[in-house]
């Protein structure tokens, strides 16, 4: 039991202390005021004021103390290899203000005060002051770190024994790229391909059309055979209407349906909020029950596509509608861990100073971050997605990864994309 006596307690403490001793360390922990009894000899650590006797003090830097959205964003130092933006004057440890670096991280607070956002409105990885360090959980280093220092006082007799989980997810964006069309936009498509000359794309079009072929974007069998590696696995369905970003399968569509009802016997089924349902509540709403009564089973996991959110709105949204977990925590231009971590943590909502009932599962490898934004090969993109799953085995956690049934297609942009996603897998299965 770790105690922690401080003359304040509130909100971001208590969020703070539960992420680092809780979840991560896997230790219990209590807050108590600087005047609770002690035991002679006993170590305890302190937090805004210094005691006499054995104990390890953390000083405050502010952040943990405040309320509401900060004003101002902090200057990063780097201490012995990680990022230490709350020192509070303290050069005793290398971890500074643990608590104000945890809180700042896991909140996003930098994604309030930045106006920065690409073209879509997402806040992309170079603003974020982390930079330099995202591809590697420096949150969860951090906390280790600072685990030493509880040992080094007798308050942690170790370290825990760290374990990995692969979750393996899918997004489904354009289920089929031939199957499913009605009359009308099959003789369009096929129009614009006479038009354009596509001759070999209209060839496999009426091959697919009449059986002849598989659908090139039907490759669920292959996130399944890669899925027997994983410890979860999700699929994350586009059910919005028609609109400039969203062009997938209605729902109640035959061929979507049969699709859905396939896909829940060997994964968990999720919302993935179309893109014009961003700020919409009733469109969202919409939305889940639809994917609702298309699959039976009312949905607690979503993802937002493109990965487009608003903080607080999205995830206080999401929480009053029922969702319980979402996995949109993660860079859409780069790969990485854009809140520092690779465990699982609440959504806390900055502008009310209070946890919702939503947990956030950070995603650390979308396979357009890979192949579009960064421009790898797949030799280059298998070498970073190892990398990264290699850099949280120190700490443990979730490794979170996000395809697309179209990217698994193996053509076009994607050639070789196959190959990256089920050797990752074949990896992971392997190193168990």
């Amino acid at each position: 039991m770790i105690r922690i006596l401080t003359p304040h307690r509130g909100p971001r403490l208590d969020y703070a202390a539960d992420f680092i001793f809780r979840r991560v360390l896997r230790t219990d922990f209590r807050i108590e005021p600087p005047d609770a009894p002690r035991e002679k000899g006993e170590a305890v650590l302190t937090y805004g004021v210094d005691l006499p006797g054995n104990h390890l003090h953390v000083q405050p830097s502010g952040l943990i103390f405040a309320s509401g959205i900060p004003t101002a964003l902090p200057k990063p130092e780097v201490r012995d290899g990680l990022p230490c933006l709350f020192p509070a004057n303290d050069t005793q440890h290398v971890t500074g203000d643990i608590f104000s670096e945890v809180f700042f991280a896991l909140s996003r607070a930098e994604e309030y005060l930045s106006d920065e956002r690409d073209k879509h409105g997402r806040f992309p990885a170079s603003a974020s002051v982390h930079a330099p360090f995202r591809e590697i959980p420096f949150i969860d280093r951090l906390i280790f770190r600072f685990g030493e220092s509880l040992i080094s006082k007798g308050m942690l007799i170790q370290l825990p024994r760290t374990a990995t989980r692969f979750i393996n997810t899918l997004d489904i964006d354009i289920a089929y790229a031939y199957r499913g069309r009605s009359l009308l936009r099959a003789a369009g498509a096929t129009g614009r391909d006479l038009l354009g000359a596509k001759t070999a794309r209209l060839r496999e079009r009426v091959a697919v059309l009449s059986g002849s072929i598989p659908d090139p974007f039907d490759t669920y069998a292959v996130f399944r055979r890669a899925g027997g590696s994983a410890h979860e696995n999700i699929c994350f369905i586009l059910c919005g209407k028609r609109s400039g970003y969203d062009i997938n399968l209605d729902p109640r569509h035959p061929a979507m349906s049969k699709l859905i009802r396939s896909l829940k016997t060997f994964a968990e089924v999720g919302i993935h909020p179309s893109y014009a349902a961003l700020g919409n509540r009733e469109r969202t709403a919409e939305e889940i029950k639809a994917l609702e009564r298309a699959s039976g089973v009312v949905p607690q996991v979503s993802r937002q596509h493109f990965l487009r959110f608003k903080l607080p709105e999205t995830f206080r949204t999401l929480s009053e509608l029922g969702i319980r977990r979402d996995y949109s925590m993660g860079w859409a231009d780069a790969v990485g861990f854009r809140s520092g971590t690779a465990y699982t943590h609440p959504f806390y909502d900055l502008s009310r100073d209070e946890v919702l009932p939503i947990e956030l599962v950070p995603l650390h490898a979308m396979d357009s971050a890979l192949f579009t934004y960064l421009g790898l090969s797949p030799g280059e993109a298998s070498a970073r997605l190892e990398a990264l799953y290699a850099s949280i085995l120190p700490t443990g956690g979730n490794f979170v990864t996000v395809w697309h049934n179209h990217s698994l297609s193996d053509t076009g942009i994607w050639r070789g994309a196959r190959k990256v996603y089920t050797s990752f897998a074949d990896s992971v299965r392997q190193n168990a």
